[in-house]
């Protein structure tokens, strides 16, 4: 490890693809030079970081036996000093491998291996915050119609294990809707859940509670949604009313929730927390529902940090026990829009990072 205050740190970003959460994290970190040099990694020559990175190199993927003594072999080469992983593959590969890295000098940005594993699976998650005392939509695992008996129509589905965004989420009218889709399932061999619709899109949030190595609560911030364009999934109008359901890509409004940061907070606590947490939920008649919690930096990381919440470099700071920060001063008060941007890769380089695999 390297004194940030003499030379620039070493910072290994895996999953730099150009929607992804590792470029995210490394947008955030772009917004330091002078504190990092970053090295990008990815199992696909396609992405985006590879090329704006100062080092871009291939991994094997994350289910490879390759994977962590090529990601070791990298550490060693461009002497890293932390990974931040930015795919949930990799986030549990480098949490289950924390003990390795460590003792090659380098330091992981990850929860514990416990927590992220024990919210991989959405019922698992559902089961989690019931565990807690923490208010929920109503989710139940669906292998016979009957096992929705207990939650009202329109109702969500999804797969049960962890997916992208919002692939193979639907809004179900009623019993006979259910069956057909619980039929889609089956052929693909996809494991079902339903679950509760609660609120409205009015009343959705997206929130970073952000938690330092030894697990206190250093701050919050908390995004209104906006669900427009990318951010807006299924929508149905059924009755009078009108469904929709979000995807994994946020925007919105920055604002002042107290009630949500207090109820997210809570959750970190109890969920035993370590480094960056976020949750998804909207507020209802009985409260703030938490229905999507992830361990990891966020897909909106680099939104936070243009509000001056740059979770990256503060935990970075922390693991390295560089600074023990207490608050995180940010702006309230802006709408942040998503785009996205172009990289332009002479095929030269192109086929020059295909070779360090």
């Amino acid at each position: 490890m390297r004194d940030n205050q003499k030379q620039k740190l070493t910072a290994l970003v895996t999953a730099v693809g150009g929607r992804s959460v590792g470029y995210q994290i490394f947008e955030c970190l772009k917004k330091f030079p002078k504190n990092y040099r970053i090295v990008a990694t990815d199992a696909d020559p396609f992405a985006a970081g590879l090329y704006e990175a100062d080092r871009g190199c291939l991994l094997p993927p994350s289910s490879s036996k390759k994977y962590l003594p090529s990601l070791i072999k990298i550490c060693k080469k461009e002497k890293v000093d932390v990974v931040l992983p930015g795919s949930i593959p990799e986030i549990l590969a480098v949490a289950k491998y924390e003990n390795d890295l460590l003792k090659e000098g380098v330091v992981p940005i990850t929860n514990s291996h416990s927590l992220v594993e024990a919210t991989y699976d959405k019922l698992d998650v559902y089961n989690l915050l019931k565990k807690n005392n923490l208010l929920t939509p109503e989710t139940r695992e669906i292998k016979l119609l009957s096992d929705a008996s207990s939650i009202r129509f329109p109702l969500i589905v999804k797969p049960r294990g962890e997916t992208s965004g919002s692939r193979n989420v639907h809004i179900v009218k009623d019993k006979a809707e259910l069956s057909e889709v619980l039929k889609k399932f089956r052929r693909e061999g996809i494991k079902m859940l339903a679950q509760e619709y609660v609120s409205d899109e009015d009343h959705e949030y997206t929130v970073g509670v952000l938690c330092g190595k030894d697990g206190r609560i250093i701050d919050t911030i908390v995004m209104k949604r906006r669900l427009i364009g990318f951010s807006r999934g299924e929508e149905r109008k059924i009755g009078p009313r009108n469904y929709v359901l979000s995807t994994g890509y946020s925007q919105g409004f920055f604002v002042n929730e107290p009630k949500v940061k207090k109820t997210c907070e809570l959750a970190a606590r109890r969920l035993g927390a370590r480094g960056p947490f976020n949750i998804q939920c909207r507020k209802g008649k009985k409260g703030v529902y938490i229905f999507e919690v992830h361990p990891r930096f966020s897909g909106s990381a680099s939104m936070r940090a243009e509000m001056g919440f740059n979770e990256p470099h503060i935990l970075i700071r922390d693991f390295l026990g560089i600074e023990r920060v207490k608050k995180v001063p940010h702006r309230l008060g802006y709408a942040v829009i998503r785009k996205f941007a172009n990289a332009v890769v002479p095929i030269k380089n192109y086929n020059q990072i295909k070779q360090t695999l």
